[in-house]
């Protein structure tokens, strides 16, 4: 499917007169930069406020419920900018801060073929978006077959989004490091530089993440840090991509789909939610405005409130849908009905 629709080109030709006329660039400005400096400086303050506090479970376990937001926050608004390119026009400067998410435990190299390559190209379909591919644990889609135990995962389901982080750094990475494969889709395997990122980045995150706090606390207590940590920026993590997509409103049919547009697509299987709310907005990186974000991954997240009407009126003449869910609490519902839904025997 084309992009390069009419529709797409008088959206693209409008997003790109908004910046013109102001003189604005659409990567990463002073909003920006001071974010990230607060986000990184956040979470280095909670780190060394375990470091050096005195060593109990309880403290490791405050800490680590503090440390798992402010990591999750800079990942969301850092190295997921970086990695689209969105971040500066600086080559080097992208590479860089998507490499925060390697320092994080996570390979940026292998996120972005699974993310930018599969799931922006089309979003949803679980032969594509392994994002949506959480069988047999989870039906995200109702192309994929039904399970018995898929009647309850409305309710299992939300505690095992807390695992998304580790299993990802433990797990994820390495099986596909070593099939080149993700999913059921060849990669080519890390290579030089790339490679090189990986393994430094695993290494340094076991260095500061357990090494150097058994070298002052007690090894438990490194633990109970990381899980407290990485359970509680996992879960927020995993929310962050839910709420924009599964959801009842993000839902095509596939053999309506074979006559849409790419950007129809976009737009068909993604849903704002709490556009208005500002603290969602600047936490979740903006990543609150899918819609914007999968039209235009190339702009960097501060400027997708002032971009969002322009995608919601163009959208709106010519009679594409955009969907929005207008509060942070009804989209955490419609995300709830769709997975009883989905795991209901009549779903």
């Amino acid at each position: 499917m084309s992009g390069r629709t009419a529709f797409y080109r008088e959206l693209d030709g409008e997003v790109r007169a908004f910046f013109a006329a102001r003189g604005l660039t659409a990567t990463a400005d002073w909003r920006a930069h001071w974010k990230a400096a607060f986000v990184t400086l956040s979470a280095a303050l909670v780190y060394s406020l375990f470091l050096v506090l005195p060593a109990s479970y309880g403290t490791a376990l405050a800490l680590g419920l503090l440390a798992g937001v402010a990591l999750a926050a800079t990942a969301f608004n850092i190295p997921h900018d970086g990695n689209h390119g969105a971040y500066s026009t600086q080559r080097w400067l992208n590479r860089c801060t998507g490499s925060v998410l390697d320092l994080m435990g996570m390979s940026s190299y292998l996120w972005r073929w699974k993310h930018n390559a599969f799931h922006h190209r089309k979003p949803n379909d679980p032969s594509i978006d392994l994002d949506v591919d959480l069988m047999p644990l989870a039906r995200l889609s109702p192309q994929q077959p039904r399970h018995w135990f898929h009647r309850y995962q409305h309710i299992y389901l939300w505690p095992c989004y807390s695992l998304v982080i580790i299993k990802w750094q433990f797990v994820d990475d390495f099986v596909r490091l070593f099939r080149g494969q993700i999913g059921h889709h060849q990669v080519p395997r890390p290579r030089n530089s790339e490679l090189a990122i990986f393994i430094l980045g695993k290494a340094f995150f076991i260095c500061w993440m357990f090494l150097v706090p058994s070298l002052i606390h007690s090894f438990g207590i490194a633990v109970t840090f990381y899980l407290a940590s990485h359970l509680s920026g996992g879960f927020l993590s995993a929310i962050a991509f839910q709420l924009g997509h599964c959801v009842g409103e993000a839902h095509e049919d596939p053999e309506a789909a074979a006559g849409h547009s790419w950007a129809e697509h976009q737009l068909r299987c993604t849903v704002d939610f709490a556009p208005s709310n500002r603290l969602v907005a600047w936490y979740f990186g903006g990543l609150n405005f899918q819609a914007v974000h999968h039209l235009f991954p190339w702009i960097c997240h501060v400027h997708y409130p002032s971009v969002s009407p322009i995608v919601e009126s163009v959208s709106r003449r010519w009679g594409v849908g955009y969907q929005v869910n207008r509060s942070f609490l009804a989209t955490l519902g419609s995300h709830y009905r769709w997975l009883h839904r989905l795991g209901s025997p009549a779903g």
